[in-house]
């Protein structure tokens, strides 16, 4: 924290900043070297946040515009979350989209709502079709409390879902044994 976000706290401060602020980092027995920060909430952060915090976001979201301190209330353990996507992510081509994926129905082996947000969705007489020209569809979470747990939930919620030309990374999670030892080994956890 020290070498991260501590380093804008007081910039941070003196600006009245009051919000979200994310830095993504590269972190190697030598220390931890910040790559770029984020001051808005994102995707697919966002909807992984949402599956480990337990409080209300209006609350939150409230009390961080206000400023006030607030007890956020968490899960203990891991969120996990996997994008699908569809042609042409990760680029925004109208045409590709058209021709790919427009209007595409997502379909379902079983009926299932917790761990998926939609992202470019809409729902339109009870199914949900692809609409954007991104062909960012879904984010599909798990949570669990170990990271192994975690990443089974969202791969097995993955394996429910249907849509033509979609495709995901399958390695998320997949080193955190490892890397979860080295980051504990070197007291960055």
């Amino acid at each position: 924290v020290r070498e991260t976000i501590l380093r804008f706290e007081e910039r941070l401060a003196a600006a009245g900043y009051v919000g979200y602020f994310d830095i993504n980092c590269i972190a190697s027995h030598r220390g931890v070297v910040p790559l770029e920060t984020t001051s808005r909430f994102g995707y697919p952060t966002i909807p992984i946040q949402q599956d480990g915090v337990l409080s209300p976001w209006k609350d939150f979201l409230a009390a961080l515009g206000r400023g006030e301190d607030f007890d956020l209330r968490t899960r203990r353990g891991f969120q996990v979350g996997v994008v699908i996507a569809v042609p042409p992510y990760p680029f925004e081509d109208a045409a590709t989209s058209e021709r790919f994926s427009k209007d595409a129905v997502i379909l379902w082996r079983r009926e299932m709502h917790e761990g998926i947000h939609p992202c470019e969705v809409r729902l339109e007489e009870g199914d949900w079709l692809l609409a954007g020209v991104s062909g960012y569809a879904l984010v599909v979470t798990g949570t669990a409390s170990t990271m192994i747990d975690a990443r089974r939930e969202a791969y097995n919620r993955v394996k429910n879902v249907m849509i033509p030309n979609m495709f995901y990374r399958t390695d998320i999670g997949e080193r955190w044994v490892r890397d979860g030892d080295l980051l504990q080994s070197w007291q960055l956890l």
